[in-house]
């Protein structure tokens, strides 16, 4: 991740079962060399989020509820019409 951000690749989505996680991962993150990355839940985006790691869990992305955004279209909007980046998958049955 250190390495994509460096080159300008600066987009990532983390899908997890436990959105909990995201402290713990913020840590990691922060750790590694990464401040200036925000990290961010679903709640948090909106179209001036041009970057960062996105932690989301899987049942947040298939949520619905009535006059409410999709999460998955708020993803959707996050990435932008040509996403590049890394969408990371740690959910195992």
């Amino acid at each position: 991740m250190k390495y994509l951000w460096e080159k300008k690749i600066q987009k990532f989505i983390w899908i997890t079962v436990n959105e909990d996680l995201r402290k713990d991962i913020s840590e990691d993150i922060k750790a590694v060399g990464l401040k200036e990355c925000p990290v961010l839940s679903v709640q948090q985006i909106d179209r001036h989020h041009k970057q960062g790691l996105l932690i989301i869990s899987y049942s947040q992305l298939v949520w619905k509820r009535e006059n409410h955004p999709e999460n998955l279209k708020l993803v959707n909007q996050f990435c932008g019409p040509f996403f590049r980046g890394l969408v990371y998958c740690n959910i195992f049955y």
